[in-house]
Order: C-alpha cells, then sequence, then structure tokens
C-alpha cells in the first residue's frame, strides 16, 4: 500500500488537534520551534512532551491512508529480516515484515521518503508497500535481532594509550573519556579531537592553535565513545541525523569537569570534538577573567543598580558563559530571585540561593517564563544571535537585571542596529549599563613558566560604560560611526590598542591576535 496523494490532505497538526491530543496554543508553540530549529512540527511537538511518539505515527499514518502498526519481535520473521543489510535497515529506519504475492511490506519511520522505500524496493528486487512505525519501535526491534548498533561492533579493545601503557576500555566508555579528559588537562589542552582513519581512531589535542596527536586506538574504541556520549545524554545518530550537540558534567579523578561535544557524521565517519569547558565546582570572580582592574570595579558598581542589562558578546568557544556566571556572582542571590536560561547547558551549577536553571527548550521561553514567575534578573546563555538579540528588548525585562550572551562581534554596529528596533530607542539608553567584547587569543608558549603547561588562550576584553551623551546619541538614532566617536570621547578604547600592546610586549601570539579582530 503506498502513500496517499498528497491532494487536499489534512495537516498532521490538524488530526491531532481534532483527536484532542493537542491544543492550537501547543501547535503555535511547536511551529516556534520549529522556525529556531528547522526540526519537523511533529519532532518539535514530541519534543516539547505534548504528545509521543506514537501519536505522531498514528497521525502521519491517518494522514496518507496508510495502517500503522506497533512493531515488535513476535510479529517478525527474523530470518527474513536478517537477509537484509543492517546498515541499511538501520540508514533507512525500516523493518520488512512479510513478502506475499510478488510484494514486501515494510513498516517505515517517514512513509513520505520515497528515496528511502526505492532504496528498499532495489534491497529486495519487488516492489515494496509500507505501513508507518515510530523510530523507536522500528530500533528496538532491530537491535532485539540484528544487537545493538554500537555494541553490535564495539568490543573490549586493547590498544597503547598515549602513555606507552596497555589500556583496556569496557563497553560503557566511561574510563576511556574520562582517561582522555584527565590527559588532556594534565597537558593544558582545552579541546580533543577523536577521527577514524586506516582502522585506527587518532586523538589529538588543541592547544592554542596548535593540533597535536597524542594517541592511536582502534576504531572500533569510536563506537565505545558514543556509548559513552549516549549515556551522557546524546540522542543517537540516526537517519537525517547527521550532527549532535551537548553539554554534560563528567567526573575525573580530580575534579568534576563540563564538556560540550558535538559529534558528526561524515561520508568519511564520525568525528567528535571534545571541549573542556572548566571546572564544575569553579565560581569564576570577575577579577579573574582578565578584566582591567578599573572595568572590574565598574562593572560592580553598575551591577549593584535595582535593573539594568549587561551585554556579553563575542564568537562561539570566546568565553561568554564564564563572564556570565561571574556577573551572577556578584549578585546577592539571598535578596534576588535569579533564574539561567541556557540553550545546551550552563558551566556553573545554581547550587546556592535562589538561582534555577532552565535548559533545552524551555529557554527560549524566557521572557514568558521571567514574567511568570517574577524574577529579579535572568541570565539568557544562547539564542540571541544575530537579529535575535532584540529579544533583549522585551518588556518582560523591564524593570529586572539581564545579562545576556550573543554573537555580535562589533558593539556599535549592535548598538546602532538596536536602537532602530520599535521602542528599542528609549528602553536601551535607559537599561543599558554596560557591553563586553571578548576574545581568546593564543599565548606563546615561552610566555609559561618552566615545568608547566603553557596558558594555550588568554582572554582580551573590550568594555563599553555608556556616558550622558552616548544614551543621547542612542535615543536620537545615531549611526554605528557617530556611537563610536562619542565613545571615544568618554574615554572608552576598543580592543585593537589591547591586542596591538599585548604583542608587542610578547604576550599575544601575532597570528591569533589579527585572528581575533578580522
Amino acid at each position: 500500500m503506498q502513500p496517499s496523494s498528497p491532494t487536499h490532505r489534512q495537516t498532521i497538526s490538524a488530526i491531532l488537534i481534532d483527536a484532542g491530543a493537542v491544543t492550537s496554543e501547543q501547535v503555535d508553540l511547536a511551529i516556534e520551534r520549529h522556525r529556531e530549529t528547522g526540526c519537523r512540527i511533529g519532532e518539535a511537538l514530541v519534543q516539547l512532551g505534548f504528545v509521543s511518539e506514537e501519536d505522531i505515527g498514528w497521525a502521519l499514518a491517518r494522514q496518507l491512508g496508510i495502517p500503522f502498526v506497533d512493531v515488535r519481535l513476535e510479529m517478525l520473521d527474523v530470518e527474513f529480516v536478517r537477509s537484509f543489510p543492517d546498515g541499511a535497515l538501520r540508514r533507512l529506519q525500516a523493518v520488512p515484515l512479510f513478502r506475499a504475492e510478488g510484494r514486501v511490506t515494510a513498516a517505515i519511520a517517514d512513509p513520505t521518503d520515497h528515496e528511502a522505500i526505492a532504496e528498499l524496493e532495489r534491497l529486495c528486487d519487488e516492489p515494496a508497500s509500507c505501513v508507518a512505525a515510530t523510530p523507536a519501535a522500528i530500533g528496538r526491534a532491530l537491535d532485539a535481532m540484528l544487537g545493538h548498533a554500537h555494541s553490535a561492533h564495539a568490543r573490549h579493545a586493547e590498544a597503547k594509550g598515549p602513555l606507552g601503557i596497555g589500556v583496556l576500555w569496557e563497553r560503557s566508555g566511561e574510563s576511556f573519556l574520562t582517561f582522555q579528559i584527565s590527559e588532556a588537562l594534565r597537558l593544558g589542552a582545552q579541546e580533543i579531537h577523536f577521527a577514524c582513519a586506516n582502522s585506527w581512531l587518532y586523538v589529538r589535542h588543541r592547544s592554542g592553535t596548535k593540533l597535536a596527536t597524542v594517541s592511536l586506538e582502534p576504531a572500533a574504541v569510536m563506537d565505545v565513545l558514543l556509548t559513552r556520549f549516549e549515556a551522557l545524554g546524546m540522542k543517537p545518530l540516526g537517519q537525517g541525523d547527521e550532527h549532535r550537540t551537548f553539554a554534560a558534567a563528567c567526573r575525573t579523578p580530580e575534579l568534576d569537569q563540563q564538556i560540550r561535544v558535538s559529534v558528526l557524521a561524515g561520508a568519511d565517519g564520525v568525528t567528535a570534538t571534545v571541549r573542556l569547558l572548566g571546572a564544575v565546582s569553579a565560581a569564576p570572580r570577575l577579577e579573574s577573567l582578565g578584566l582591567e582592574a578599573l572595568d572590574v570595579a565598574q562593572l560592580r558598581a553598575a551591577v549593584l543598580e535595582p535593573s539594568g542589562l549587561v551585554l556579553v558578546c563575542g564568537p562561539a568557544g570566546s568565553g561568554g558563559s564564564t563572564t556570565l556566571a561571574a556577573l551572577l556572582a556578584e549578585q546577592s542571590k539571598d535578596e534576588r530571585r535569579w533564574a539561567v536560561f541556557a540553550r545546551e547547558g550552563w558551566r556553573t551549577p545554581a547550587a546556592s540561593g535562589t538561582v534555577d536553571v532552565v535548559a533545552g527548550a524551555l529557554a527560549s521561553r524566557w521572557p514568558r517564563i521571567a514574567a511568570a514567575h517574577d524574577l529579579d534578573g535572568a541570565i539568557v546563555d544562547g539564542g540571541l544571535e544575530g537579529e535575535r538579540v532584540a529579544d533583549v528588548l522585551d518588556g518582560a525585562a523591564q524593570g529586572r537585571w539581564m545579562f545576556a550572551r550573543t554573537d555580535w562581534e562589533d558593539t556599535f554596529e549592535m548598538l546602532a542596529w538596536l536602537a532602530q528596533q520599535p521602542a528599542g530607542r528609549s528602553a536601551l539608553a535607559r537599561r543599558l549599563r554596560a557591553v563586553i567584547q571578548q576574545r581568546l587569543v593564543a599565548v606563546p608558549a615561552a610566555n609559561a613558566a618552566a615545568g608547566t603547561p603553557a596558558p594555550p588562550r588568554a582572554a582580551v576584553f573590550e568594555v563599553l560604560f555608556p556616558g550622558d551623551a552616548l544614551r543621547d546619541a542612542l535615543r536620537s538614532g545615531a549611526g554605528a560611526a557617530e556611537l563610536r566617536a562619542i565613545a571615544a570621547s568618554e574615554g572608552f578604547h576598543d580592543m585593537h590598542d589591547t591586542l596591538e600592546a599585548g604583542v608587542k610586549s610578547g604576550k599575544f601570539d601575532p597570528r591569533d591576535a589579527a585572528k581575533a579582530v578580522a
């Protein structure tokens, strides 16, 4: 049975509303998430917890006019399924059910994927009819018959580790990842890269601008590593899921280490990058960031006010989350109610006072939550990239503190753009307390103390404290060049001057310094 013609099909969301499974308001939230992430609306409804995978599968089957089945092991011909390539079935997210009258009937997660159906027909050299099933049910059935996608290949792998000793990694991957993180910390690296080539897993460390190979492992260890990532919260890679990112905390013998992981499935296999963000228990302070003493004093004075806005700017990986954590540490959390809204997690746990952490999908709804919970302050770490920085002017931000991170790299272009937004001029001129631009720049190894790892990168800051003249210019809608000139007359110094002086003194690597402001 082939999917019905798309003409005059009722949408899945309409089917679910008619069935009473969701409300129109919930669908609107799913549409908002779809626009933000690019995922399908049905997937968004599942991610938001409004419906189950089974609900979406049932609605999809009803939309297409085909049956919906719950794939169970007892209903399958195991030998028939095993006659198909394991990797192909997992990639197509399909399970062949039976063959009859010259046609194969298969359960498939996406019956609208005509290319997948055509490939299935090529595999069995017969026409195929499809019924709908959930990806989870198909995955469970394939695991039961063919073994887990990872454990079928992962095994106890013995290899020479970075120290030249025999290492035995267990299936969970916990000891392997813990060891790699501990070694990276010991050697002063800030990133670990894993990539397979020529039947080996290459483990590399990044320190500053340098990337060095530190060990080789059997390629099967990548499956062990992926198993550990899944245990830490990563959704398994699957068809159409070539990239995953997540944040997690890993316990090492020395400390609880916060990491951010990126996993990419490409044509040549899976690669992974683990960024070491710092100790979970660390409580960063403004004076530890590398700010000038005068800037630290002015920031401390500014955040003592009842409300306001501080924007932390710079590219991803420049240390903005650490700066937000340091700003939060200056607040009296026993007297004020704060919440942290983080797209991928937060590197400093909310362990004291009244600070809450809201991560994941709910983070994008920070204005509604801030107003509903009557918060005194909000940390918004992620989700304000590009033009979305205008959300800091939302009415929910009025009358409370906001520390927010964005990826704008030119302070005055950003301010000029914000001042052009509806009602942006007066709100920005009234609420803005500071804009912190920051970069991480490589430090020459010669600057390190003897016998200790070189500090790979150092933070460089550019801090703007708006004066009366700059606030007046914002109210009048001045352009970026005029705002820059006014700021300079009020004593502002840009990052170029700091980097130029640092390069001349040998503090910064010249090439990396040039890249930071390119």
